[in-house]
């Protein structure tokens, strides 16, 4: 059973004389449990959500949002065992209260785990 269905897609880049054709009538079907990758050089649009067919297909928002619940209620899962595994004092809240103000504050990740990861080894080791 196909769960996204595409018929003669078409994608050009740019306009008039620089102008590239990228797609041209391309057509293909994603079956349930397929796996799906688009490959190809960087910069050449792979990861560009040229596809805009499928965010305007029912079944397509179906299982993205399926997958985004799915892997929000693991992350919430994860977390919850983490926090009870935990023996809580003033330094683990004041961490994990950093980490958090950090990531509101919408400091990239990576900062906020280095930086926690160095805290942690000075503060319980």
């Amino acid at each position: 059973m196909a769960i996204v269905v595409a018929k003669n897609l078409d994608k050009t880049y740019g306009t008039g004389e620089v102008s590239v054709r990228a797609l041209r009538d391309v057509s293909f079907s994603i079956e349930v449990g397929s796996v799906v990758s688009f490959i190809g050089p960087s910069g050449s649009g792979n990861d560009e959500p040229y596809f805009d067919r499928f965010r305007t297909s029912p079944s397509f928002n179906k299982v993205i949002n399926a997958i985004l619940c799915s892997f929000v209620g693991l992350l919430f899962a994860v977390t919850v065992r983490f926090a009870w595994g935990v023996h809580w004092d003033v330094r683990h809240v004041l961490l994990a209260s950093a980490a958090f103000i950090a990531l509101l504050l919408k400091i990239d990740i990576l900062w906020v785990v280095a930086v926690g990861v160095v805290i942690s080894i000075a503060l319980f080791t």
